[in-house]
């Protein structure tokens, strides 16, 4: 059955830094003037999976068609949301780009977790059919699309970018790669993962680049799938992260994709990729300031 798109905006939901200015569009529609760094929502709704998807975007300045932008999806952490990224998303969309991200659903209805995370890439891809079929989409460069992904959304990313499975998914595996809190709550929930759907190929070929910050679950891929992935790939891992393993989450990744470039900050946790609205959390705004400068200079390279 193939998938039913149902994009909507609404004004009643434009979300803007500072005071709200005049949004409007020439009778030609060639250009639409929009106020300084816009926030925007909207929804795709997914057919097969009867489902609603929450995207955010953001945006800055005069968008032309002459003038197409560099696009870059984000992916959240598990339960998270795309505004904990807004520091690094300030930064690409000063220099020109649109980005965009879903709310991903990691609890099911009943507020359960669950571990069926394969329908992550589906919400990436999906997000960006809607986009792309949107009045927004005639704004961007379609062969320039990077994706930034955060812990399960660096998961998602490897996804996407082209690793896939094995056939014979061993959970033993994970001990070493999560601390035993995530681990256990991982193989408790697994008996319920559809091993189907786990194992099939979530590739998008129209991410042309990622950005990893603390990697997760990077075992659960196939090492020839990830041989295989040929975009360019960059991972930023915490020394001191309280989550996942590090040295071999990342490790598992820079020893199998070709070209990978990783780094790891020192005496940082798992959620120094986080921005929180608390005293504590200022000791990190440089941190996060180093990682955007990172971010926007990875992308300028690897999308051209």
């Amino acid at each position: 059955m193939n998938k039913v798109l149902l994009v909507l905006f609404a004004s009643s939901i434009f979300l803007l830094e500072g005071p709200q200015p005049p949004l409007w569009a020439s009778g030609s529609e060639e250009v639409l003037y929009v106020s300084p760094i816009v926030k925007q929502k909207m929804k795709v709704h997914d057919t097969e999976r009867d489902k609603d998807i929450e995207v955010s975007m953001w945006y800055k300045g005069i968008l032309r068609k002459d003038q197409k932008r560099d696009l870059i999806v984000l992916s959240h952490g598990w339960t998270g949301n795309p505004d904990q990224f807004e520091w690094v998303v300030k930064n690409l969309v000063d220099d020109g780009y649109f980005v965009i991200g879903p709310k991903h659903q990691d609890l099911l209805p009943s507020k359960e977790p669950h571990v069926n995370h394969w329908n992550r890439p589906l919400d990436i891809s999906l997000s960006l059919d809607g986009f792309l079929s949107s009045m927004y989409g005639k704004y961007i460069d379609q062969d320039n699309i990077g994706m930034i992904g955060f812990s399960l959304g660096a998961t998602t990313s490897i996804w996407v970018a082209g690793g896939r499975c094995p056939l014979e998914l061993d959970f033993s595996r994970g001990k070493e790669y999560a601390s035993e809190k995530e681990f256990n709550r991982v193989v408790e929930l697994s008996k319920d993962l559809d091993m189907i759907k786990v194992q099939q190929s979530y590739k998008d070929d129209r991410i042309k680049a990622v950005f990893l910050m603390a990697p997760a679950w990077t075992w659960i891929f196939d090492e020839n799938s990830l041989k295989n992935i040929s975009i360019p790939v960059y991972a930023v891992g915490a020394e001191k992260d309280e989550i996942v393993n590090t040295d071999k989450n990342m490790g598992h990744l820079s020893d199998n994709i070709p070209g990978m470039t990783s780094q790891t900050i020192p005496e940082a946790g798992h959620f120094v990729f986080i921005e929180r609205a608390n005293e504590k959390d200022r000791m990190n705004d440089p941190v996060r300031e180093e990682i955007s400068k990172e971010v926007l200079a990875f992308f300028q390279k690897s999308l051209q």
